[in-house]
């Protein structure tokens, strides 16, 4: 039995054609060849790659049933689709929000959570030829998250990065 094989037919995903006018927050941070280039061309994900945004999943999951089990949330909305649409500019940004999170503390405001699973916390700093954890959230995850707290029409995010090697966390506030 070829376990491998089970796991890659089980990971299969239909190749979601691209519309012009609509895109996702995730391509928000690249540049615009590759943005065209996506459109035009397409691409094949990789086994190995479906493999890791499965472990990204399940890392998601993990997480929002933590929020749910918080003594803290009252509420925890998960993988909430969103739509931004400007008619002006025919343009369309569509996604799905990891969490959002309502307090049980009235005096604090909701918040969206975008999880990130990631290799490790740790970066490498070639200036001093040593790690540190990480201290700051990624820009690319940070610009993924503003049009989700525009959506929502909360004033802050959280970026949450899950180390997929020791299970360790660490949250970033981002403010809208």
């Amino acid at each position: 039995m070829d376990f491998d094989k089970i796991i890659d037919d089980y990971l299969k995903r239909d190749k979601r054609k691209k519309q012009i006018g609509r895109y996702y927050p995730s391509d928000i941070p690249y540049c615009i060849r590759k943005t065209y280039y996506s459109f035009k061309i397409g691409k094949e994900i990789a086994q190995d790659k479906l493999r890791l945004f499965k472990i990204g999943d399940l890392v998601h999951e993990f997480i929002t049933d933590v929020l749910r089990r918080s003594d803290l949330a009252e509420r925890v909305d998960s993988e909430k689709s969103l739509l931004i649409a400007d008619a002006e500019e025919d343009l369309v940004i569509s996604g799905r929000l990891d969490n959002f999170v309502t307090l049980k503390d009235k005096n604090e405001t909701p918040f969206v959570a975008e999880v990130k699973s990631i290799k490790s916390l740790m970066r490498w700093d070639p200036t001093t030829k040593s790690w540190y954890e990480m201290d700051s959230p990624q820009p690319e995850h940070v610009m993924q998250l503003i049009p989700y707290l525009k959506v929502m029409n909360v004033s802050r995010g959280f970026i949450v990065y899950v180390d997929k090697v020791t299970g360790k966390t660490k949250w970033f506030e981002v403010p809208f």
